[in-house]
């Protein structure tokens, strides 16, 4: 199951880089498609796994964190779009991603850092994203190219995450819910040997 989920994710990641490639080599339609289509889905799978085996919820729960994360994006593309770049359609996703780091922080699980990091480097992103524009009446390369530079380091700390969540559940076997349960406000049970 563990190799099954890293190999989704992965192919996910190269769909990624290929969709942005294409999106950037020809500027139509259908290669816009190949750009967003891939992000949308890895955005769904990553928080279904977090949601699945970080947190450790049954179906119910995986689909309450799914309908969080459209529930964050419809909010996110409703503020005004022309300060942001457009960028505010991927703040829903950034707040996801800060959600999921303290949930795990609650909860013990060592993968929240990794996590912390990768919302750190979304929100670097967004704002080279978001000033791209302005930026380039002064420096025509503009900071595009560096939204695209710390979204590939976002995605290497997503699978970062998700293989310490993997090993970390082959460790110990017994759910990372029933840990916090058991102890709610305590971080540094079995922190010695998991971190």
């Amino acid at each position: 199951c563990g190799a099954w989920w890293m190999l989704v994710l992965s192919w996910l990641v190269i769909s990624i880089g290929i969709g942005s490639a294409l999106f950037h080599s020809f500027a139509n339609g259908w290669s816009m498609l190949a750009d967003v289509v891939p992000i949308g889905i890895y955005m769904y799978v990553f928080i279904g796994f977090c949601a699945a085996v970080l947190l450790g919820h049954h179906w119910p729960g995986v689909v309450l964190a799914l309908l969080g994360l459209l529930v964050l994006l419809a909010l996110g593309s409703r503020l005004p779009s022309e300060p942001f770049n457009g960028s505010n359609s991927y703040f829903g996703a950034a707040a996801a991603l800060l959600g999921l780091a303290l949930l795990c922080r609650r909860a013990g699980h060592p993968a929240w850092r990794d996590l912390a990091i990768a919302f750190g480097l979304f929100c670097v992103s967004l704002t080279l994203r978001s000033i791209d524009m302005a930026v380039c009446e002064r420096w025509p390369l503009g900071t595009h190219f560096l939204w695209h530079s710390f979204n590939a380091l976002l995605l290497y700390f997503t699978l970062r995450a998700a293989a310490i969540g993997l090993r970390w559940r082959a460790l110990d076997p017994s759910s990372i819910v029933s840990n916090a349960q058991a102890n709610p406000g305590d971080t540094s049970n079995g922190g010695s040997t998991r971190r």
